[in-house]
């Protein structure tokens, strides 16, 4: 009777054709969702980059063309010579990487203790935290590497502070810069009072 079952079992994988299952509608209907999502998503950052390689007389003309009749690289020259932009990429990351160390330096002992003890007002300040990270990034990577990246972030966009402490033009970070840069038609500048 073994020598039966394991004859059928050579027969099936020897050759035998396995009986397909049927592809769910439902299954295809959320595939085709998803990359009609991620179509849309990608498709504005591929204009974008095609757009950035074209020569200004092809930016504005009409018919628009999808593919390019001619690429230039040298707007992105322009932009890292004329307006130190990798000036700005150097401060931006230098402040970031500092912010995200001091931040996890504080933040380490500080969780530690939230932790460890019970102390007055423990339960409202856990309550206030919980509420404040119950954004979706953070849910879906919770942990010390998540703070850092989210920190990391957040201080990489930000104007408010970067526009307030950048002393001189050679401090500023990227948005500060990228703002100048895009407000240089109105003749308006990012600069701090006084300077």
């Amino acid at each position: 009777m073994a020598a039966t079952s394991d004859q059928g079992a050579d027969a099936t994988s020897m050759g035998a054709p396995a009986a397909r299952r049927p592809f769910p509608i439902g299954l295809a209907a959320r595939y085709a969702v998803l990359i009609g999502t991620v179509l849309l998503t990608i498709f504005p950052l591929v204009w974008l980059v095609i757009t950035s390689l074209r020569i200004p007389a092809d930016i504005f003309a009409v018919p628009v063309h999808i593919i390019p009749a001619s690429v230039t690289w040298r707007q992105y020259v322009n932009v890292f010579t004329q307006y130190n932009l990798a000036g700005y990429l150097w401060n931006t990351v230098v402040v970031s990487l500092a912010t995200v160390v001091f931040v996890t330096v504080l933040a380490v002992p500080c969780a530690y203790a939230m932790a460890r003890f019970r102390l007055p007002g423990h339960r409202v300040v856990v309550t206030l935290l919980l509420i404040m990270r119950m954004i979706p990034v953070v849910a879906l990577a919770p942990g010390l590497g998540a703070s850092a990246v989210i920190t990391f972030l957040l201080t990489w966009s930000d104007l408010l502070i970067a526009l307030t402490l950048a002393s001189s033009e050679n401090a500023q970070t990227v948005p500060v810069g990228l703002t100048n840069f895009v407000s240089q038609s109105t003749g308006a500048r990012c600069r701090r009072p006084g300077f």
